[in-house]
């Protein structure tokens, strides 16, 4: 006869997993870590806040955004100048010349010849084949090319005090006159702030 006060038997080979603390499960840590860089990055970009500057030609003395003229799909955070002036955003000076038409071996293409200074304490990355856009006048961006230069701007970082200058370029298949926007957005930073030079062609 068998006692009613004993415990089932669990099969053999069977046994009871204790459910671990979420503190000690690898997808937690992770999600930490991911949350961890994206506070630190986001703390040590430092100056996103700071107003950018247009200087040059027509901007005396460096003049807070917004500033210069409009353009078609002009967001909130543009700051636009006209070609060779300066552009100021987080430290970084970008300057970008009128555009010019490049080398057609390939077909049409505009050009400008861009310079960028780091006057930050931080390297600040640049890359001509992603952080620039053209917008044509029926408001169509196109991205750049790999011809219409020699002097083509590459990609890189840049030690602060340092500069790089090179040419980016654009199909023009249209060769449309009117109102021209060379769009610098760098493509690793946490800022939605565009520099955009307005160009009336």
């Amino acid at each position: 006869m068998s006692n009613a006060t004993e415990q089932p038997v669990a099969p053999e080979g069977y046994k009871l997993k204790k459910k671990k603390p979420i503190y000690k499960r690898v997808w937690f840590w992770l999600l930490a870590i991911i949350v961890l860089v994206i506070v630190i990055a986001s703390a040590s970009s430092g100056g996103g806040d700071d107003a950018a500057t247009v200087t040059g030609d027509g901007a005396e003395g460096g003049t807070e955004a917004p500033a210069g003229p409009a353009f078609q799909g002009q967001q909130e955070g543009d700051v636009s100048a006209e070609p060779g002036q300066t552009i100021t955003i987080d430290d970084v000076a970008i300057t970008a010349s009128p555009l010019t038409d490049g080398d057609a071996a390939f077909g049409a293409t505009l050009c400008s010849t861009v310079t960028i200074a780091n006057g930050g304490d931080d390297a600040a990355s640049f890359n001509g084949g992603f952080d620039w856009n053209l917008q044509d006048p029926a408001g169509a961006s196109r991205s750049t090319t790999l011809g219409g230069s020699d002097t083509l701007l590459n990609s890189g970082e840049l030690a602060p005090g340092g500069t790089v200058t090179g040419d980016v370029c654009f199909d023009n298949p249209t060769a449309a006159p009117g109102t021209y926007a060379v769009i610098y957005a760098p493509t690793f930073s946490f800022s939605d702030d565009r520099a955009v030079w307005v160009d009336n062609r």
